[in-house]
């Protein structure tokens, strides 16, 4: 019974061993600061990063786009403005004096 109590607390510490080795230094990886740089291409313009192709929303281009829709609306509502002013002058209102009513 002594035995078995006693490999198990030495299979404990085996395994806490390896698992603090994990995390020291003397088992750290080793790599130069060159190699954690982001890969570039080389392209026309000189140097590109990789993600310069891929589609990148800034704050400029959706301002842009939300302008442009903007500016639709704004249009629509000024041409449905010109159509109603055209109506009420081929079709003037006529109200009556004597009691406050459209006809």
């Amino acid at each position: 019974m002594d035995n078995e109590i006693q490999k198990l607390k030495t299979n404990e510490d085996n395994l806490k061993s390896k698992a603090s080795q994990q995390h020291d230094y003397k088992n750290a990886e080793l790599r130069r600061s060159e190699d954690e740089k982001t890969p570039e291409l080389k392209g026309d313009d000189g140097k590109l990063l990789k993600t310069h192709n891929v589609c990148l929303n800034t704050a400029a281009d959706i301002s842009d786009s939300m302008d442009k829709e903007e500016t639709k609306a704004r249009e629509a509502v000024r041409g449905v403005n010109k159509v109603e002013a055209l109506i009420r002058r081929k079709y003037p209102l006529k109200y009556d004096a004597s009691s406050d009513r459209k006809t």
